[in-house]
């Protein structure tokens, strides 16, 4: 069983010592995307969004013409995986593994649909992406796709819990009852939940508890309950005037420990946001490692636990924007706003490019694809916010993007989720898609 100890280890010296030694300066092991090739996979993105902008006009009102409308659809979509370039999944995944992945993905939402019908298709988002991330480690791992009630339970808690905490109009007071609730529950002690979402979290975390026994079962209690613990650390990054509390003690009973002192008004240090970070980011992977097989490996503990950190990165350098407007302190905001942001961006690089060097999956062949995607993600996140960035700077990291960084950002200005059209149009195909 693992411990306490030993996630502290991994996480305060070995993921934060790397971290500190990587260099800052511009990566030279990226692979340079061709002019050629930037415009062919723009012209590919352009093709299938024409196609699915026609099908999605003529999407027909009788429901006696829906069915076959969304079987024209799923050919669409099954030949566009069949041919693309850009992603390259079809070259890095066997035919019985991508059908299985695709089933298991439809079995996923369908259970969330059935769970809380009036989940919205942003927050099942966040649900599939968190489940990807476990399908993902379970084809690194060498696992049969499988959606089970473990990691269905962990995926859809973070719409709810995340959303939570994340919640401005929340109290500092609200959060902490939110999260002795959740305490509570994975301590065995009876709780009487207040609201759906209450009602909703309860049961998600009795199905994922009680589908252990014995040593298993404490397992996974104290692994989220460390979750629990990262999750409430990471309400300082919220908040540049904290609440003062008694001896690292919290109104809920649920001491932070790893909640270093702080005077009221200050802003959270670089080396807090870092253990924040890496204590949080490190958890949420690890847990979804913990599903895949019966006894967890010491070298794919450490792996797992660094990729976690990387993608609490990543998705703080997606979210910078928002995140300093709201007042939240992450690292990529706190390097925006001492001039340090292209430098953490490239020790983002080099830290995912050395950690995947580092390991050898069971699976290999996914490794470099995982890599470059990775890649893709920071460079990505970087060019979205492009004023953020020099002039100079944005055109080293564009050779490197699969796409011009002009067209990019030219699709994100196409109406999306938030045009009332468009989301009926993708509710209504999500529901044939799943029937």
């Amino acid at each position: 069983m693992i411990t306490k100890e030993k996630i502290e280890r991994i996480c305060f010296e070995e993921i934060l010592g790397l971290w500190e030694s990587l260099p800052n300066s511009f990566p030279d092991f990226l692979t340079e995307v061709g002019e050629l090739k930037k415009r062919q996979n723009e012209a590919e993105i352009e093709e299938i969004a024409g196609q699915w902008k026609v099908k999605a006009k003529a999407f027909p009102k009788k429901e006696s013409e829906q069915l076959a409308w969304k079987q024209e659809m799923d050919g669409m979509l099954a030949e566009f995986f069949a041919k693309e370039q850009l992603l390259g999944i079809r070259s890095h995944m066997s035919e019985e593994t991508f059908q299985a992945f695709q089933e298991e993905t439809k079995r996923f939402v369908r259970k969330v649909r059935s769970f809380d019908p009036e989940l919205t298709m942003e927050n099942i988002w966040q649900a599939l992406r968190n489940y990807f991330i476990y399908a993902v480690i379970a084809d690194l791992q060498g696992q049969k796709q499988a959606c089970k009630e473990t990691v269905f339970c962990y995926s859809l808690l973070y719409p709810y819990t995340d959303n939570y905490i994340d919640e401005k109009r929340h109290t500092r007071q609200q959060k902490e009852a939110y999260n002795c609730l959740i305490s509570n529950v994975l301590h065995d002690v009876p709780v009487t939940p207040k609201g759906s979402v209450e009602e909703k979290t309860c049961k998600l975390l009795h199905g994922l508890v009680d589908s252990y026994a014995g040593e298993k079962k404490k397992e996974i209690q104290n692994l989220l309950l460390w979750m629990l613990e990262a999750q409430n650390n990471s309400i300082r990054q919220q908040e540049h005037e904290p609440e003062q509390t008694n001896g690292g003690e919290q109104a809920n009973g649920v001491r932070l420990e790893h909640e270093p002192e702080q005077a009221n008004g200050a802003e959270v240090t670089r080396e807090e946001i870092l253990r924040i970070s890496a204590y949080k980011g490190s958890l949420s992977v690890l847990i979804d490692y913990f599903f895949t097989i019966p006894e967890l490996r010491e070298e794919e503990v450490r792996f797992y636990m660094k990729f976690g950190f990387f993608l609490q990165l990543a998705d703080d350098l997606q979210d910078r924007a928002e995140d300093q407007k709201n007042g939240f302190q992450t690292l990529m905001v706190f390097c925006k706003n001492h001039g340090g942001l292209e430098k953490g961006v490239n020790r983002l690089l080099h830290y995912v490019h050395t950690v995947f060097e580092e390991f050898t999956p069971v699976n290999d062949k996914l490794k470099y694809f995982m890599l470059e995607h990775c890649y893709s993600l920071v460079i990505g996140a970087a060019m979205t916010d492009s004023g953020d960035f020099s002039g100079k700077y944005l055109e080293r990291l564009e050779q490197f993007f699969p796409v011009h960084m002009e067209y990019m950002q030219k699709q994100r200005k196409v109406p999306g989720k938030n045009e009332k059209q468009v989301q009926q149009f993708w509710d209504k195909y999500g529901e044939l898609l799943l029937s």
